[in-house]
């Protein structure tokens, strides 16, 4: 069950990616709670096998084993996601203009820059700036 939610979580997310539907719709209140849901009961169907696997005792050379299988399939993903992104000429393209933009129309230069109420403000904020920043634009 749980892996049919993550096949339909994806499916929507590419269709949203790809552009064959709303950009938007990944940010839904719908389907942000879908993906909460969905990683809660990861997280919780992780601990019951955990449990089980482990319930007289933790065998530290079996969890080591599999602590290093799931490491490496995550260092493998990470790995192919992240040379895919860096061979996207379209995304890099996209990447650029979005860049250029922000210098020639908002006038940003720099990270952080913050924008509240059309007023730019430039360099960290301390979460009491921030706060003050947004109280007062309230």
């Amino acid at each position: 069950m749980a892996i049919l939610g993550v096949v339909v979580y994806h499916f929507g997310w590419d269709l949203s990616f790809f552009g064959f539907a709303s950009p938007d719709m990944m940010f839904s209140e719908p389907v942000i709670i879908f993906a909460r849901a969905l990683a809660g009961s990861f997280m919780f169907l992780a601990g019951v096998s955990l449990v089980l696997a482990h319930g007289n005792g933790v065998r530290w050379r079996k969890f080591r084993q599999r602590l290093a299988k799931v490491a490496a399939a995550a260092a493998v993903i990470s790995i192919v996601t992240f040379t895919a992104c860096l061979q996207d000429t379209d995304l890099q393209a996209k990447v650029v203009a979005t860049q250029e933009r922000g210098q020639s129309e908002f006038g940003v230069d720099s990270t952080p820059t913050f924008f509240v109420n059309g007023k730019r403000y430039v360099g960290a904020l301390s979460p009491e700036e921030m706060s003050a920043v947004i109280e007062a634009n309230l």
